[in-house]
């Protein structure tokens, strides 16, 4: 799953790509970077429009979803906010479109940034890499099961999802150590 669930921060200094779930439970990407201001701002509610922030701009990238992005197609019109996972398993972002917003003829896709916040020309698109499609990257040996602490308590910022990989489990601890738990914190879920 490739939930977003990061909150949004105050008087913070974001960089270009990073992402926070704003308070319509829609992802918003730092196009500007800068400093947030000192309260929350009024997010954009429509895909693709923009959010001003202190010094940062946000792009509202929509609802979050487990849904896996397609990959890049050639000759293909996208819109500010589409996205798709790119062939080094990236998130690539639309943030500029000129014209219709074809991207380029192929027929292979453009040579993409493996640095996030970094951007790529394609055609008359400008992708923004938003960083890796945790969602899509396999976990070595595979997971032995996934539990969701969906209770939120006193003095918790939200429900906890813990998983483990079935890969060497040596490496997690002590000998007492029944397994590595990962942990994945779901602050926007209460």
């Amino acid at each position: 799953m490739n939930f977003k669930s990061t909150p949004w921060k105050a008087s913070t200094g974001y960089t270009v790509g990073q992402e926070v779930l704003d308070s319509h439970f829609q992802v918003q990407m730092v196009i500007t970077p800068g400093t947030s201001g000192g309260s929350a701002p009024t997010w954009s509610t429509s895909t693709a429009g923009t959010t001003n922030d202190g010094g940062t701009e946000w792009l509202n990238l929509g609802a979050t979803t487990a849904t896996t992005p397609d990959a890049w197609t050639k000759n293909h019109d996208y819109a500010v906010a589409d996205f798709i996972e790119d062939s080094n398993q990236n998130i690539e972002v639309v943030t500029a479109k000129s014209g219709t917003g074809h991207s380029g003829p192929g027929p292979a896709p453009p040579s993409w940034s493996t640095s996030v916040g970094v951007t790529t020309i394609d055609g008359q698109l400008t992708w923004t890499n938003a960083g890796p499609a945790t969602g899509a990257l396999a976990a070595a040996g595979g997971t032995s099961g996934v539990i969701i602490d969906n209770i939120v308590e006193t003095g918790v910022s939200g429900s906890q999802i813990y998983f483990s990989t079935l890969g060497n489990q040596t490496t997690c601890g002590t000998a007492t150590s029944v397994g590595c738990a990962v942990q994945a914190s779901q602050s926007a879920l209460q």
